[in-house]
C-alpha cells in the first residue's frame, strides 16, 4: 500500500515580498508579518485530495519544540485534487502569516504547519499527514527544519 499511495510533499516559498516585515499596533505590541506561498505535489502513484492545511509563524527563543503547536495556525479548507507527478509552482495557496514579536537578539522566526489529504488508500477513521517547518535565516532565508517532528509524513 505505502508503494502506491499518494505522498504529498509540501514546500514554502516567499510570497508577494521576500522576507519578514515588521509591525507594530496601535497598542504599541510587535509583531512579524510574512507573505508566504505553500505549495504541494504528489510524489505517490495515485491522486490524492487535500482537505487541511494549517500553518503558523512563530517568533521563539527556544527554537522548533519537540512538538509542533498548530494553536492559533492558520486554516485553509480544501478539497484541493493533486494528481501524481512534479507539478509547476503553481499548485498551492498564498497565506499572510503573523506572529507576536521580532527576532532579534536570541530569538529567531519559524514557520511551520502541516497538510492533511486522502487518497484510494486511506484507511476509512484516519487521514495522511505531511508535516513542514522551516526557520527564516536573516531577514530573507528558508531553511528547513532538521527535526524528525517537522518532516514526517503519517
Amino acid at each position: 500500500m505505502n508503494a502506491e499511495r499518494a505522498w504529498i510533499m509540501p514546500e514554502l516559498k516567499w510570497g508577494i515580498k521576500s522576507g519578514l516585515l515588521r509591525f507594530v499596533d496601535k497598542s504599541g505590541s510587535i509583531h512579524t508579518n510574512a507573505s508566504i506561498d505553500l505549495f504541494w505535489q504528489n510524489d505517490g502513484k495515485t491522486p490524492a485530495w487535500i482537505s487541511e492545511v494549517v500553518i503558523k509563524l512563530e517568533v521563539t527563543s527556544a527554537g522548533p519544540a519537540a512538538q509542533p503547536d498548530m494553536t492559533g495556525g492558520e486554516v485553509l479548507y480544501g478539497p484541493f485534487p493533486v494528481v501524481p507527478g512534479p507539478r509547476p509552482f503553481s499548485a498551492g495557496k498564498r497565506f499572510v502569516l503573523s506572529g507576536e514579536g521580532w527576532a532579534g537578539t536570541g530569538k529567531m522566526t519559524l514557520i511551520y504547519g502541516l497538510v492533511k489529504y486522502r487518497d484510494i488508500f486511506t484507511p476509512k477513521d484516519k487521514i495522511w499527514e505531511s508535516w513542514f517547518g522551516y526557520r527564516v535565516v536573516g531577514i530573507s532565508g528558508l531553511e528547513r527544519i532538521a527535526h524528525s517532528e517537522y518532516n514526517k509524513n503519517a
